[in-house]
């Protein structure tokens, strides 16, 4: 049994105690016994019995006298039930004031006095819980990091804990005797406030401005319910206060920067666009809509790929672009049109948005670079100007191969094509194959121009173009391997060529590809030492090398060319 169970018989007379124990027991109480005031006193306070049934008239003292020695020393936690023979309104009345639970006379009903112990230990049990639920709730109330208050409808506060103390600068004492509308920036937010949940019964976040002791200002949100009497009446008010000044000033300060951020970006003379993660349009600025055609109605949520794309750029779209938008990128180009169709460069860079690791949007800035992109392809058109003005010049000297650095230089671009190759790499093997045999320059007329066939020396003379060649070239700072090409186009995949002897992977694709188109375009054109060969001779020829002496890729996309009808017809007669 709990110490809540035990009963302490107080009583002078031995049968009683006894009568009493063996019927406490049966019942499944613990019963105790105390023959004086001083006993019942020691028990009490080494026992702490739930309930005491005390005599009113002991030995040593009254059972009067007992209960104040009780009070005296804090053991009315122990439910006093006072029992005796001799009754009177005082003593009872006395006996009540005291404290005592009830009062019952001599002879008494046992089950009416069971039922009283019962209803005594269950009031007791009731009262404990209440107190450690009063005291976990002021616990809380206490340690709360929330500002907590109480008050009453006029407007005295009628509790508060320590956050509200701490966070307002006052007392407790101050604050008990302050009229709550001295907190408040704006007396009036008050009768609001008293409008609002009187009318609601409680308000959740309501924004006001509340003021400290030393007259700071501070922004809060308050939530509060009513406190009513039983009878249903408005007794006040109660709620938490919590203090959102830092997060108000960090708002605003955010607001401030969208609203400058904002202002940059739609004056700004360039390009802006901002993407969402799923690649819809969040925000373009004038100058984008003023350089498409655009309006931001005809593009804001639209997805990639975006109304200004061309085929180039759709091609591109895809899970590359989206991961261009997650890790960024610098000074891309990009060849777009607007509305209009009308076609413009622009080069992009971008840059992701994180805030704690998690992807928010995309920035994207353009620079108009059509002008520039016009300027570069005029020096490139003037720069392949100059080097087929160049291999014309070179021609003069041999008029039987006239034309034949252009036809190499046209066919390796379509070979070029078939191999799927970039415009720069296009450009650079076409550059390349247009000077190949500008170390011819170095060889007498006479053996370029001499019918029938070489002897050795005269052979070994012409076979030095390609060495020539590469010195010439070695010093251009062309962004391609044209002295490279110069040199090796004579080099076979099988080691068998000149001058170098080199084999499989030293020879470059570039190199690969031009060997093969010089050997077709020369097998396909007369010379003065023999005729044009036939288209047999020369598809036996590449057929026969493929994988051997030529790149069997490179072969494989010549035959393609060679069966569309690409050579001109007068070259490979039959």
């Amino acid at each position: 049994m709990t110490a809540k169970s035990k009963v302490l018989i107080v009583d002078d007379d031995p049968r009683v105690r006894g009568t009493l124990s063996d019927v406490l027991k049966l019942k499944g109480h613990a019963p105790l016994t105390a023959a004086t005031g001083k006993e019942a006193l020691e028990r009490i306070e080494t026992e702490s019995p739930a309930v005491a049934l005390i005599d009113l008239k002991l030995e040593d003292m009254s059972g009067l006298e007992l209960m104040k020695e009780m009070r005296r020393r804090s053991l009315l936690d122990t439910a006093c039930i006072i029992i005796t023979g001799y009754t009177s309104q005082e003593s009872v009345i006395e006996a009540m004031n005291l404290g005592a639970y009830s009062y019952m006379r001599k002879p008494y009903d046992m089950d009416q006095l069971l039922l009283t112990i019962r209803r005594a230990i269950e009031k007791g049990e009731a009262e404990e819980r209440l107190r450690k639920s009063e005291e976990r709730f002021r616990a809380l109330f206490e340690q709360s990091r929330d500002a907590i208050y109480v008050t009453t409808r006029a407007g005295r506060f009628a509790g508060i804990n320590q956050s509200m103390l701490d966070l307002f600068g006052y007392s407790r004492e101050e604050m008990l005797e302050l009229d709550v509308r001295r907190i408040y920036a704006d007396a009036a937010d008050r009768d609001t406030f008293q409008q609002e949940i009187e009318e609601k019964g409680s308000v959740k976040d309501y924004e006001v401005r509340f003021l400290k002791k030393d007259g700071a200002q501070m922004d809060c949100l308050l939530t509060a319910t009513l406190r009513r009497a039983e009878d249903g009446s408005i007794l006040g008010y109660q709620g938490v206060i919590r203090d959102i000044t830092e997060r108000k000033k960090a708002e605003e300060a955010l607001r401030a920067s969208e609203e400058f951020n904002s202002s940059l970006m739609k004056n700004a003379p360039i390009p802006l666009l901002v993407a969402n993660p799923d690649s819809s349009l969040r925000y373009v600025n004038p100058a984008l809509t003023q350089l498409t055609g655009f309006s931001p109605a005809e593009l804001l949520g639209k997805k990639a790929p975006y109304p200004w794309g061309t085929e180039e750029t759709l091609e591109k779209t895809g899970e590359g672009f989206e991961q261009a938008m997650r890790q960024g990128a610098r000074r891309v180009e990009q060849l777009f049109q607007k509305k209009n169709g009308e076609r413009f460069w622009v080069e992009i860079s971008a840059t992701p948005s994180r805030q704690k690791g998690q992807f928010n949007y995309y920035v994207a800035n353009w620079l108009d670079i059509t002008e520039r992109k016009k300027a570069q392809q005029r020096l490139e058109d003037a720069f392949v100007d100059l080097t087929e003005t160049v291999s014309r010049a070179m021609e003069t000297r041999d008029p039987y191969t006239s034309g034949h650095q252009r036809k190499v230089a046209a066919l390796a671009r379509l070979v070029g094509e078939k191999l799927g190759l970039s415009a720069d790499e296009l450009q650079g093997l076409y550059i390349g194959s247009l000077l190949h045999d500008i170390g011819k320059i170095s060889v007498p007329e006479s053996i370029l121009t001499r019918p029938g066939r070489l002897t050795a020396e005269e052979w070994s003379l012409i076979q030095v173009h390609a060495s020539q060649g590469h010195e010439i070239l070695k010093e251009t700072t062309l962004p391609w391997p044209v002295a490279e090409m110069a040199l090796h186009h004579h080099e076979r995949l099988d080691g068998s060529g000149y001058p170098e002897g080199l084999s499989g992977d030293e020879l470059s694709q570039e190199v690969r590809i031009l060997g093969l188109c010089d050997v077709v375009e020369a097998m396909s054109s007369h010379r003065p030492y023999r005729p044009a060969r036939s288209r047999e001779e020369v598809l036996k020829e590449i057929e026969g090398g493929r994988g051997t002496k030529y790149d069997a890729r490179v072969v494989e996309a010549m035959l393609e060319i060679i069966e569309g009808g690409a050579l001109e017809p007068t070259q490979a007669k039959q």
